[in-house]
């Protein structure tokens, strides 16, 4: 192998400095109540938009009130669908292999060093999951230009975090935390499960056929409703009385908020008796031919107001501006994509999602001021791959992540008897540290271009 050229080395003053032989520049180095109501407030709204999800989805027969609960029951069935496709990470413990590759040009010569450092990055990682237990561990495997930079092993377990790397220090270090314990719950994935059923369920007992109108418009069937103040303020009220009377409700959010049940219901209550009529003026249309084709949908609130008009096996989205409605986008919507696309004012942006059985595809898309950013996602409970793409004036490129996925029996986590706290490392442990990396082939090479970029860049201090 050959030397190294690059020499840690201490000043008086302290910092660990790396030299390198060329002349150096040194560089410095509560929650409230109010959340439950407006949290709320955004569902109803979101709720009666959503309307629109029924008729392009389902285009189905029925008295308002029975499309409406069936509305409700199509965004619960998505939403524990999602819960389902992030228990395969979840549920049971798993190994996941990641490879993350870089590739970067510019036809720009102040960018061009830049890109080529960034194509010699690779970066693999292999991750244990054993949420129920709040276990993890992930390996890292970092090489610069076909040489090797850093391998660590991060444990996590419950609240603490462990960093041990030959590579770094002869000890782990450790990071304990509170907020750590985050990370396992947020993944409570059966409770959120019984608050979609039991929401979902209080929200359909609480609908009523005097929000709703049907009427004929030609040879269109238009069904309206209208959510004025009264209105609003009585459905919130009636569905937080119905909350604050359901066990299962009361007792699944404290878990989730480390409250007791009357502490629960204490907080649902005071969020309905906070309750105000203000002015409020919310009202959908829905034009149909015959029984079941959408033609055309309308959402009003206040001065808002979009149309969605059927072009072919699109609709078009109109924004009524200044009184005159302009055309700004298309919406596509089937039993197995959902596309929205807008383009106004030299903004473009675009997301597309398409599941088939447990495999699914999406993509994003941005195209704004000279910057385009693409994303596109595919996989299933296996494997899968997510790619990233980049276009400027002056630089191009991609981020490309695969992972293939497995199922384990458990998850053995590394115990650290010899270990440093992280708020306690001293100049003595940055110098191994440094010390360490410095003998790594892909450390120097890599400390070697950053010094090519500029002539600032030729050294640092740490």
């Amino acid at each position: 192998m050959e030397e190294n050229n690059v020499n840690i080395v201490q000043n008086n003053n302290n910092p660990v400095e790396v030299v390198s032989p060329v002349e150096p520049v040194n560089m410095t180095n509560p929650k409230n109540k109010k959340g439950l109501l407006i949290g709320l407030g955004i569902a109803i709204v979101a709720l009666v938009a959503l309307v629109v999800c029924y008729f392009l989805l389902f285009k189905g027969n029925g008295s308002p009130k029975v499309i409406y609960s069936n509305i409700i029951d199509r965004i619960a069935s998505e939403a524990k669908n999602s819960i389902k496709s992030a228990e395969m990470f979840v549920e049971k413990p798993s190994s996941v292999d990641f490879d993350i590759k870089l590739n970067f040009n510019s036809t720009s010569s102040d960018y061009k060093a830049i890109t080529d450092l960034i194509n010699k990055m690779n970066i693999k990682m292999n991750t244990e999951l054993d949420y129920k237990n709040k276990l993890a561990n992930v390996n890292y495997d970092i090489k610069y230009n076909n040489k090797e930079l850093l391998k660590a092993l991060v444990v996590l377990n419950n609240q603490d975090m462990y960093i041990k790397s030959d590579d770094l220090y002869s000890k782990a270090l450790k990071q304990s935390s509170e907020e750590l314990k985050m990370i396992w719950e947020v993944y409570n994935l059966d409770d959120y499960e019984v608050l979609i059923d039991e929401i979902s369920k209080t929200i359909k007992n609480n609908l009523q056929d005097k929000y709703f109108t049907v009427s004929n418009d030609g040879a269109l069937k238009k069904v309206t409703l209208t959510m004025d103040g009264q209105n609003k303020i009585e459905f919130e009220s009636n569905i937080l009385d119905d909350l604050s009377k359901n066990e299962k409700v009361l007792t699944t959010v404290g878990k989730l908020t480390n409250k007791t049940v009357e502490e629960v219901k204490n907080d649902i209550l005071e969020s309905k008796n906070s309750l105000t009529v203000e002015e409020y003026n919310l009202v959908v249309n829905v034009w149909t031919k015959g029984s079941k084709d959408v033609e055309k949908i309308s959402i009003k609130e206040s001065e808002t107001e979009i149309v969605l008009e059927k072009n072919n096996d699109k609709y078009d989205i109109n924004v009524n501006m200044n009184g005159e409605f302009v055309t700004i986008g298309t919406l596509t919507m089937n039993n197995n994509t959902f596309a929205i696309n807008i383009d106004y004012n030299g903004l473009k942006l675009g997301y597309s999602i398409t599941r088939n059985g447990k495999n699914e595809s999406g993509s994003i898309d941005m195209d704004f001021m000279g910057v385009k950013l693409n994303m596109k996602m595919e996989g299933n409970d296996q494997k899968g791959e997510a790619t990233m793409s980049l276009v400027t004036n002056e630089v191009s490129g991609n981020i490309k992540m695969s992972y293939t996925m497995k199922p384990i029996s458990g998850v053995s986590t590394k115990e650290f008897a010899d270990y440093v706290d992280v708020d306690k490392i001293d100049d003595n442990t940055s110098l191994e540290i440094m010390q360490n990396l410095s003998k790594k082939e892909g450390f120097v090479s890599l400390y070697q271009d950053i010094n090519k970029l500029s002539p600032y860049a030729n050294s640092f201090t740490y």
